[in-house]
């Protein structure tokens, strides 16, 4: 994407979101002459992932709010996260998403506004496996699921190009400090003069990343022990995703299968074939580890994690051909389900101008989570006006 560069974040690369253009990449500097609009309010939103960008979506309609947007990576989706590879994409963290059962009102007008133009329909339901292994129909009755024609990291790029917020990616932050005029943010990495680069002053910022990554970011924070406690203490299971790619389709009369026991080593297995756009043929396999069995593999090469990934399919399968893919690919997710939500009243009693984000806040891990829990924040940022 197009980069519109600003004063401010010195060394940092950076990128302006506009509709349409799906990748971005680092590189900008920022020239000391390029002037911001004035404006009464600043925000700063850390993490890209589908929180930040609902509440980047939020303040969009706020006026004369400034908001600037850290991500440590190269590119926005935080856990919606895609992947390339000659002519296919894959999904490798959140697969698809779905309408919450309570108020989807807000979800809906997303899917049929702002994203409406990236994204595809899943073709196929999700059946279920049990410990011993059969296979049926579960209790999938058809709801929508999406994903982005290129990829579910599309969720957070769209809702970004919607928007005049700055991009920061590729700029870690490592902590947060009060200032005299509200919150300063402390950047990974050293400016020019050798000390801890830093950006400007902000009135609200917003923290998204998980509960654990956000507690280190509270680190010394005056006010916001109770808060930094809280979200230490949020308990995730880890995943670790396999993708695992095949010149021969797969014909099965399912999208995915979910482990209902919860006792076996995989459990997820999706089909990349039943995403529009995503591959011209053949076959890519998504095979996430339960959190035993992912622990137990942590340490082990990918090749290794890859082999008895597929060897665990073509046994669940009854297709011992899919033991060889053409190539796989490895994806290693320390904090990729939480286990438990924020208590609202330590979200509350947060330090004035300080808030937070995400799916760990809400208590689900699924991405209308994330997305309602962003949108909130936003609306919170507003009312503090």
């Amino acid at each position: 994407m197009e980069a519109t560069r600003a004063r401010g974040l010195s060394g940092f690369a950076t990128a302006r979101f506009n509709p349409g253009r799906r990748l971005i990449h680092a590189g900008a500097l920022f020239p000391a002459s390029t002037e911001r609009p004035a404006v009464t309010r600043r925000v700063a939103i850390v993490g890209a992932g589908v929180a930040g960008a609902a509440a980047a979506y939020r303040l969009q309609r706020a006026v004369d709010v400034a908001v600037t947007v850290f991500e440590s990576r190269s590119q926005p989706g935080g856990r919606a996260a895609t992947r390339s590879r000659e002519d296919t994409v894959y999904d490798v963290g959140a697969n698809y998403l779905s309408l919450p059962d309570e108020d989807p009102g807000r979800i809906e007008q997303l899917v049929e506004g702002p994203l409406a133009d990236d994204l595809v329909t899943v073709d196929g339901r999700v059946w279920t496996v049990d410990a011993d292994g059969t296979i049926e129909p579960g209790r999938d009755e058809g709801e929508p699921k999406w994903t982005g024609a290129r990829g579910i990291d599309a969720l957070a790029d769209r809702l970004l190009a919607t928007t005049d917020a700055i991009v920061a990616c590729e700029s870690g932050v490592r902590g947060i400090a009060a200032a005299d005029a509200g919150w300063a943010i402390q950047l990974d990495g050293t400016d020019q003069t050798g000390h801890s680069a830093a950006a400007e002053a902000f009135d609200d910022v917003l923290l998204t990343p998980p509960g654990p990554t956000t507690a280190g970011l509270l680190d010394g924070v005056a006010g916001a022990a109770r808060l930094r406690d809280a979200a230490a203490a949020i308990d995730y299971r880890s995943i670790t995703t396999v993708a695992a790619r095949y010149d021969r389709p797969l014909d099965l009369p399912y999208y995915a299968l979910v482990d209902v026991s919860k006792s076996r080593p995989l459990g997820w297995l999706a089909r990349e074939s039943c995403k529009p756009g995503h591959l011209p043929d053949g076959e890519v396999l998504i095979l996430q580890g339960s959190p035993e069995w992912s622990r137990e593999h942590s340490e082990e090469p990918d090749r290794t994690v890859a082999d008895d990934a597929t060897a665990l399919a073509a046994a669940l399968l009854d297709r011992p051909w899919l033991t060889d893919p053409d190539w796989i690919d490895v994806v290693r997710w320390r904090h990729a389900l939480a286990d438990d939500g924020l208590p609202a009243a330590v979200a509350d009693r947060a330090p004035e101008g300080l808030h937070v984000a995400g799916d760990w806040v809400a208590g689900e891990p699924r991405l209308h989570a994330a997305i309602r829990s962003g949108l909130d924040a936003g609306a919170a940022i507003v009312e503090r006006q």
